[in-house]
């Protein structure tokens, strides 16, 4: 896998990166789904660091029976009720590539969920 190839990343916390990128954590939960697919890169909030990348193959609603049923896959402790978003999404993440060196990227102002790495220095 080239760096230099991944043009967007998303931005997590350090705990649930390290999950993701140990491939431990395939559904990422988030408050909106995502229109994006292929390989984008993963940002440990705060670090000013893009640590690994993984591929993002699709995303949907997170139905309230699930859960718990695949807690597996969010690792996400207490219960449906508990998460902050109106409505939860499901990324499916795969394929998971920690890099042995992370790599630095200018974090623009305002950027929350997505980085545009194409301007990364």
């Amino acid at each position: 896998m080239q760096k230099e190839l991944i043009e967007k990343a998303f931005i997590v916390n350090e705990h649930w990166g390290n999950l993701i990128l140990d491939g431990l954590k395939p559904w990422e939960i988030r408050g909106t789904g995502t229109q994006v697919r292929g390989r984008v890169g993963v940002i440990f909030s705060g670090t000013g660091m893009v640590w690994g990348s993984v591929e993002i193959t699709g995303s949907e609603v997170l139905l309230a029976e699930d859960f718990d049923t695949f807690r597996e896959y969010h690792r996400i402790p207490g219960d449906f009720e508990s998460l902050p978003y109106e409505e939860p999404h499901i990324w499916h993440l795969q394929n998971a590539v920690r890099f042995a060196e992370p790599v630095p990227y200018r974090h623009p102002k305002g950027a929350v969920i997505w980085v545009n790495l194409k301007e990364r220095t």
